[in-house]
C-alpha cells in the first residue's frame, strides 16, 4: 500500500537524505547500520523491553528506509547495492517476527510468526522469481502489505503493547496484530502470484 504513494513519501524524505549524503553515509552503510539497529532492537523486544524495543527497532526501520533514496540521490543505485538491501530486508522481517514470538514463547504465537515470516519471504521471492524470467518494464508492484507495513504494524503493535503493560491494561492485542500481519501477507503473495502468471504469460498486470 504504502508504495502507492511511494513518490510522495520520498519527495517528504529527501531534505533528510540529503543531510545523509552530506555526511557522507553510502546506501549500503545506512543498509547495514539500519539491520544492525533494528537486530539490537529486537533483541530488547524479546527480553521483554517492548517500549525501548519498538522505538530502537523503529529507527533502524526508518534508516532502512532511506537507503535507496540516498542510492538515487548520489547515484549510487547498482545491482550489488539492490541484492544487498533485498537480502538484508529478509533479515529485519525474521527479526521482527522472532523477537514477538520469543517474547511471548507461546507455541501458537510462534507458529503464527513463523507464517507471518513466511508470507514475507514469499511477497518478496514471488517478484524476484519473475523477475528472472522476464525483465517487465513499469510495472507496479504495490500490493496489500510491502516491508514497510510490516515493519510499521509489527513494532508499533510491541511498543503500544509495552505502553498498555505501563498503564496495567492486560489486554494482549500483539499476537493479534501479528495474525492480522501474517494472513495479509498471504494474500499479498495470491496477489503477487495473480500478477506473476499475468505477466509470464505475456499479459497485462492490469491496474
Amino acid at each position: 500500500m504504502i508504495g502507492k504513494v511511494r513518490g510522495a513519501i520520498d519527495r517528504a524524505a529527501t531534505p533528510i537524505a540529503r543531510v545523509f549524503q552530506a555526511l557522507g553515509l553510502s546506501p549500503n552503510t545506512l543498509s547495514i547500520v539500519g539491520l544492525i539497529i533494528t537486530g539490537f532492537g529486537a533483541v530488547l523486544v524479546a527480553r521483554g523491553q517492548l517500549i525501548v524495543g519498538a522505538a530502537v527497532a523503529g529507527v533502524g526501520a526508518i534508516l532502512d528506509l532511506f537507503d535507496g533514496l540516498v542510492a538515487r540521490l548520489t547515484d549510487q543505485t547498482s545491482p550489488q547495492g539492490g541484492f544487498l538491501d533485498s537480502v538484508l530486508d529478509r533479515y529485519t522481517d525474521a527479526f521482527a517476527f522472532a523477537a514477538i514470538g520469543w517474547y511471548y514463547d507461546v507455541t501458537w504465537i510462534w507458529a503464527v510468526c513463523l507464517l507471518g515470516f513466511l508470507g514475507a519471504a514469499a511477497t518478496s521471492y514471488a517478484k524476484a522469481r519473475t523477475f528472472e524470467e522476464v525483465r517487465p518494464a513499469g510495472r507496479d508492484w504495490a500490493d496489500l502489505v510491502e516491508r514497510p507495513e510490516r515493519q510499521l504494524a509489527l513494532w508499533f503493535g510491541a511498543g503500544f503493547q509495552g505502553i498498555a503493560h505501563a498503564l496495567g491494561v492486560g489486554v494482549e492485542f500483539l499476537p493479534w496484530v501479528v495474525t492480522v500481519v501474517a494472513v495479509m501477507g498471504h494474500v499479498t503473495v495470491l496477489q503477487r502470484g495473480a500478477k506473476a502468471m499475468r505477466i509470464l504469460e505475456g499479459g497485462t498486470d492490469g491496474p
